[in-house]
This record gives structure tokens, sequence and C-alpha cells, in this order.
């Protein structure tokens, strides 16, 4: 069963009983402990507002002393046997709620994809992102500081989602020319589900000194070093490519791909697979007409 996080101050509105009395409940062991994360981070779960319930139930009903109110509920002065599943799990095997937190984390990050994706960066709440993932905001900053920290978790999900996804692609492939063909294809079809994102990224990283420009730095590194160490130093080595600035070649790629998911935006003119000929027509062949013998005559002797 999942657990739902919530901090004291989500603890107080859901169950209407006030810090204080809380502390209280926590001081007598009559509440079992919360989760923490570091001196002052400190979550509750659902286990915690049902406990409130029975205490407070039982009061009201009872109007009993402190000593029969614990014994009433199953609680020992030093501490109650009970214990929420997600406290059980942490004191029994640590392991197990780091993959729990994981596997939530990965699932928050997930549906913050798809918000970023749609609303942008400065348009999306936290709410949005909770909403979209069905957890409470407790539960979200149990894992992100903000709206910022999650931005960043997003981005870096989806460079390796692309790059992982270029290398599956390419992966028993030999050939140098098609290796570049495939791994320009998936890059296309997964940039095109993402570039907002990144777009995104750059504008934000722009405008906001808090969104490193570094970050973006080391996205793009990422994504133009594979090309230049696995695809066009190979071309450039059998011959296939002119010797030209490797690192300079695989930014042109990359933004030729940009340029024509931009293209796509415009109309309906160009389909998805027109688009994909075009680029590996243009890469391969350049755009300087050839004589009989297969030779390329000079651009340059054509303009003034």
């Amino acid at each position: 069963m999942s657990n739902e996080y919530m901090r004291m101050k989500e603890l107080v509105q859901r169950s209407g009983i006030s810090r204080s009395t809380i502390h209280f409940y926590l001081r007598e062991s009559l509440l079992h402990p919360p989760i923490k994360t570091g001196r002052t981070m400190a979550y509750y779960d659902k286990s915690h507002l049902d406990r409130l319930k029975i205490i407070q139930k039982s009061k009201m009903d009872m109007r009993m002393p402190l000593a029969f109110l614990k014994r009433k509920i199953g609680e020992s002065a030093k501490g109650g046997r009970e214990r929420s599943e997600a406290q059980v799990s942490y004191e029994t095997s640590e392991s197990s709620l780091l993959n729990h937190r994981e596997r939530r984390k990965q699932d928050i990050i997930e549906a913050a994809i798809g918000v970023f994706a749609t609303k942008g960066y400065y348009r999306t709440h936290v709410q949005d992102i909770t909403k979209a993932a069905g957890i409470a905001k407790g539960t979200f900053y149990l894992y992100f500081q903000n709206k910022r920290d999650i931005f960043i978790e997003v981005v870096d999900e989806v460079i390796r989602k692309m790059m992982n996804e270029g290398n599956e692609a390419i992966k028993d492939e030999r050939d140098p020319v098609k290796r570049l063909i495939f791994r320009g294809q998936s890059f296309f079809e997964n940039y095109s589900k993402y570039n907002y994102i990144l777009y995104q990224l750059r504008v934000a990283g722009a405008a906001d000194e808090r969104l490193p420009a570094e970050k973006v730095k080391r996205i793009y590194h990422e994504m133009t070093e594979p090309l230049v160490r696995d695809d066009i130093s190979q071309l450039v080595e059998l011959g296939v490519s002119r010797d030209l600035d490797q690192d300079l070649l695989a930014y042109a790629l990359i933004g030729l791909v940009e340029i024509m998911l931009f293209r796509m935006t415009v109309d309906n003119k160009y389909s998805f697979d027109q688009i994909i000929d075009f680029i590996r027509d243009f890469v391969m062949n350049g755009i300087a007409r050839k004589n009989g013998e297969g030779q390329t005559p000079a651009l340059a002797s054509h303009i003034d």
C-alpha cells in the first residue's frame, strides 16, 4: 500500500488539531514518531491521521485521564508498538524504503514532464504537478525543494531518455553512415517530444540566474559528444565525410533537427517522414550540384 506523506502544517490542517497538541501527543507517546529526514524535517502519513482521530474520539467518549487514555489506545509510556507502514519499512528495511522512495520520485518526475511540456515552466505550479501525480503537497516536498528543483530533474530525465533510446537504435549497427542516420532519426523522434522542455530550459536559464547556464552547456555537450566520438570521427577516418571541424558539425546537426522541428509547427505541409528524408539527403549530399564525374564544382566560382 502506498503512503502519502505530509509536513506538520498539512497534518494540522487535515486533522483539525493544533500543532502544540500534536507535539504533546508525540511527547506522551500517544502518537507514534514521524519519519525523520533531517534535524528539522519530519513527515507524517495516513496512520498519523487515523491515530489522531482515535485519540480525539477516545477523549470525547471516555473523558479519561492521560494514563488510562494511553492504555485504552494500546500505547505504553515508552513508545507505542503501532507504527505506520512507512515507519516499519524504515526501521526494519532501510533499503526497501529507499527503493520505494526512488519509485515514487520517478513517478513524480514522469508526471512533471507532461505538465512542463503542456504548461511551460513559468505557468506551472507545484499544485499542477501534485495533481498530475496524484499526491499530496507534503509528499512532493519530501522529494523536491521547489519547482526549480524538480524542473532540473525533469531535464536530466529527458536527456537520459534521449541518449538511451539513441544508443538502443544503433546498438546492432556497425556501418557508421547508417549509425549516424539511425541516431539522427531517433534523436529527431525524441527531440520532437521533448524540445519544448529543452527550449524552456534555455529561456528560463537566460531569465533566471538560479537556473545555471552551465546546465544548458552540459546538456548540449551530452547530446553532441557521442556524435563526435562514435559517428563523425569514423566517417572522417573512412573518407566518407570531409574533415570538417567535428564539434561544429555536431552542433550543426543538432541545430538542423531543431529548426526542422520548428518548421513542422508552422503548418501541415511536411510529414514526419518527409522531414527525415530531407535531413538524411541534406547531410549526406549537401546542396552543391555534382558534375558527370560525381565531382562537386566549387560554389565559390559562382559567387561574386
